[in-house]
């Protein structure tokens, strides 16, 4: 086994990127990847990542940059954190109720704008009306 085959996918573009010298600035400009996202990528998180296509276009981008085998790195991001059904797009079979972890953490911070979004809008409407009619 060799060293390599020890690292999660994270570290080995942090330590290739390292070992060329790069910075996370320059690779952020040379993919256009935004730089937290190349950060989550080196640190493996990657639950951050909008979804399942986006994780696996960046991080085989971000290892063609390095010099690296991208099928190598993604393969191993495979073996260590293989994703979920909700990350890999799997539909429920009907009848069946998705479980409380495979629902993606953003979707509730999604709902809760689009109700303050719909609430600010009724409320300046309501303004409007107000203000235009003299209602009251």
């Amino acid at each position: 086994m060799t060293d390599s085959d020890k690292l999660t996918p994270g570290a080995i573009l942090k330590t290739r990127r390292l070992e060329l010298g790069i910075s996370i600035a320059d690779i952020a400009s040379k993919t256009m990847i935004r730089r937290a996202y190349l950060e989550d990528l080196e640190a493996d998180r990657f639950d951050a990542f909008p979804g399942e296509v986006y994780l696996k276009g960046f991080m085989r981008t971000y290892a063609e940059t390095l010099g690296l085998e991208a099928e190598t790195v993604l393969s191993r991001r495979q073996e260590l954190f293989p994703p979920t059904r909700f990350e890999t797009g799997e539909i429920l079979s009907s009848g069946s109720q998705p479980d409380h972890e495979s629902t993606h953490p953003r979707q509730g911070k999604a709902r809760l704008y689009a109700a303050i979004g719909t609430g600010a809008t009724m409320l300046a409407v309501a303004l409007l009306l107000f203000n235009y009619f003299g209602i009251g």
